[in-house]
């Protein structure tokens, strides 16, 4: 047996490589090209060819998996801008809000109006509530001190409201009484302590 490799009968199909400029054999080899060991071997190339192009396969695939990776990436980023951007537009949606409702409160305080009338106002700008509430408190009638409801009053003695002031009565007492009377002193709440009100 001889040394050099043995080409198979069949030579494999190899798809065809861009146009390149070929270059002779008895050329000397370039420094990026590979260097032949002796005579130029087509077997030998082929497998050189075939070897080349699985590893350029195996390249492809991880530039795919990083590009999809970085694509990914830039898609998060993305959306956390735009979740940003949201949140800011809500934020100054909701400042707004607040800064009407202040208004309308401020408005209401300076025009004597009742809380029933911020429904009424109007507006975006405190200059343009306030505008309104003079409007509307111009149309409503100013109150006078029958309007003004009286301050609650104290418990009475005997309706029930102040248990500690009224006086109990006790089983020896109702049995005295008439029926008349036990009713009277159940409306009164005096038969708490044994079993009325």
């Amino acid at each position: 047996m001889s040394d050099t490799p043995t080409v198979p009968s069949e030579t494999p199909t190899v798809p065809a490589a861009p146009a390149a400029p070929v270059e002779p054999a008895t050329a000397a080899p370039t420094e990026d090209g590979p260097k032949w060991d002796g005579e130029f071997d087509a077997g030998r190339a082929a497998r050189l060819i075939a070897n080349l192009r699985e590893e350029s396969k195996g390249y492809k695939s991880e530039l795919a998996e990083v590009k999809a990776k970085l694509a990914e990436r830039e898609q998060a980023e993305m959306s956390e801008a735009e979740k940003l951007a949201q949140r800011a537009t809500q934020a100054e949606s909701e400042l707004a809000k607040v800064r009407r409702d202040l208004a309308v409160n401020a408005a209401i305080r300076k025009h004597g109006l009742s809380e029933n009338a911020a429904e009424l106002l109007t507006g975006e700008t405190a200059e343009e509530i306030d505008a309104r509430a003079e409007k509307l408190a111009a149309l409503i009638p100013a109150k006078t001190d029958a309007d003004t409801p009286l301050p609650a009053t104290l418990p009475i003695p005997g309706n029930g409201a102040d248990p500690a002031a009224v006086s109990q009565l006790t089983r020896e007492d109702v049995e005295r009484m008439s029926p008349a009377q036990v009713m009277e002193a159940y409306r009164a709440g005096r038969l708490r302590n044994i079993g009325g009100k």
